[in-house]
């Protein structure tokens, strides 16, 4: 039984290398890599590096036989090979040691004289990051160091600041660092959302005055332009929007939308979000738009149609709220089953078949949970005031 050396190489050139590294990768019986890397260490009597699966297999199989040393670009402590390996069951029975390295970003911020005290890192090379979760991490932190990739740039960075109208940002970009061909530029959103960067490229974005999202008070009834459309009351609103677990870049669907107010409710609690109300009924489609106006939702898009004619459309939510299903409940369901684990769902029942059938179709759901509201409010009768019960709501809370 052999170690196992995660190595990492650094930004690229190897003078960049830490002496360990280099002992480390002349020392070991056996060693992994892109070709490009056994190459640039001079190593082609290494193995080249395929898939994840095939080379914990491979190094499953190589350690058996003495140490082994698995060649990374960048820092292995920074979205690399590193957690892939440690996740699977097998490292398990390894002895893995970790040599670190220099950073791209460290490079990026050594470039610029920014140090990383304040720094939120983030890597949108080969992950899909909403948007939203991207602007609300730069509009939090002072410094946002960015992994990118060819396809998901600094351009791409700009294009989303400009979407969320976020401008008073200064961009910090390095492509090819260490490399004879390296580049270091600064801008704003404006004037980076229309160039082009290559592959091997990093970004700071700065926000000199970054600020933590302060939660809003919910809104009352009142505040709402209302008409005919039944609309979820106050309190129930209240809960509902609560038990949901929004966060500010969360995406939210709201199906059987009505007048809206929950839509503008979940709209409000996630400013870097987005909210898709669904609704077919055309006295509540117009009542919505009102209200998406009134309360200056930008981020709240209605959807005109039955449900299970536009969910297919509709990016995978993070939560769900029902308020109307229109004998389409079962169907509604599996829709959001099929997307993923760990949606939040809500269902609003307030007739006692509506009841039953939730009861019936939430039988394997995870977390499932039944809230029942009876809300009653003093009403004036004469000089005495007397309490008036509103309807019995059941909320029904589950995960898929």
């Amino acid at each position: 039984m052999g170690t196992v050396y995660i190595i990492g190489l650094g930004p690229g050139n190897t003078e960049y290398l830490l002496p360990i590294a280099k002992k480390k990768m002349e020392q070991v019986e056996h060693i992994i890599g892109a070709r490009r890397m056994l190459e640039a260490v001079g190593r082609e009597d290494g193995y080249t590096m395929g898939s994840v699966e095939s080379t914990i297999a491979l190094i499953e199989e190589l350690e058996r036989e003495g140490d082994v040393g698995i060649l990374v670009s960048g820092d292995p402590l920074l979205y690399s090979l590193t957690r892939s390996i440690q996740n699977d069951e097998r490292s398990k029975e390894w002895y893995i040691q970790i040599i670190p390295a220099v950073g791209s970003l460290q490079m990026l911020g050594a470039s610029f004289g920014i140090t990383m005290e304040e720094a939120n890192i983030m890597s949108v090379h080969g992950r899909r990051i909403k948007h939203g979760t991207i602007v609300a991490n730069i509009m939090a932190h002072r410094y946002n160091f960015f992994l990118c990739s060819k396809e998901q740039g600094p351009d791409f960075l700009a294009r989303v600041c400009l979407e969320y109208q976020v401008k008073d940002v200064k961009f910090y970009i390095g492509a090819n660092l260490t490399y004879d061909t390296e580049s270091l530029e600064e801008g704003v959103p404006e004037e980076i959302a229309n160039r082009s960067y290559p592959a091997l490229c990093v970004a700071i974005i700065e926000n000199l005055n970054p600020k933590k999202r302060e939660p809003l008070s919910y809104l009352k009834d009142e505040e709402f332009v209302r008409g005919k459309t039944p609309m979820t009351k106050e309190e129930v609103r209240v809960l509902a929007v609560h038990h949901l677990g929004i966060e500010e870049d969360s995406v939210i669907w709201d199906l059987g939308a009505g007048t809206g107010s929950i839509s503008v409710e979940c709209a409000r609690q996630a400013p870097y979000g987005e909210v898709y109300s669904v609704e077919y009924q055309q006295e509540a489609l117009s009542l919505m738009e009102k209200n998406k106006a009134k309360f200056d939702c930008k981020n709240l898009h209605i959807v005109e149609g039955r449900a299970l004619q536009v969910l297919s459309e509709l990016p995978t939510p993070d939560c769900v709220f029902i308020g109307g299903s229109k004998g389409e409940l079962a169907e509604i369901l599996k829709e959001i089953k099929s997307r993923r684990t760990g949606i939040r769902v809500i269902l609003s029942a307030v007739t006692l078949e509506t009841v039953a059938e939730a009861v019936t179709l939430l039988n394997g759901w995870n977390e499932v949970e039944v809230l029942q509201v009876g809300i009653s409010k003093s009403r004036t009768l004469g000089s005495y005031h007397v309490m008036e019960s509103q309807n019995t709501v059941t909320l029904f809370l589950a995960e898929s």
